[in-house]
């Protein structure tokens, strides 16, 4: 059964998320919360960086500042995404 998911787009340097959503039976149990934080340490671990276009997403970053290390930030070189 799903009760959540994200949508997101990969290249090799960079994932871009789009939407994330809980079946509303389920909002307000923190499974948004688990489901971002094991897909951006998934993503940490493939060396990558997010853009979190996706409200959600971005708003958990926030909260969560030891996961802004991961956000692209195109002043930075290292941070460049390429296909």
């Amino acid at each position: 059964t799903v009760l959540g998911w994200t949508t997101y787009e990969e290249t090799s340097q960079l994932v871009v998320f789009h939407h994330t959503e809980v079946k509303p039976r389920w909002e307000g149990t923190g499974l948004g919360s688990k489901l971002v934080r094991a897909t951006l340490d998934h993503v940490r671990d493939q060396g990558k960086t997010v853009l979190p276009l996706c409200s959600f997403v971005d708003e958990w970053i926030e909260r969560h500042p030891d996961y802004a290390d991961l956000v692209y930030d195109p002043s930075k070189p290292s941070s460049t995404p390429t296909g």
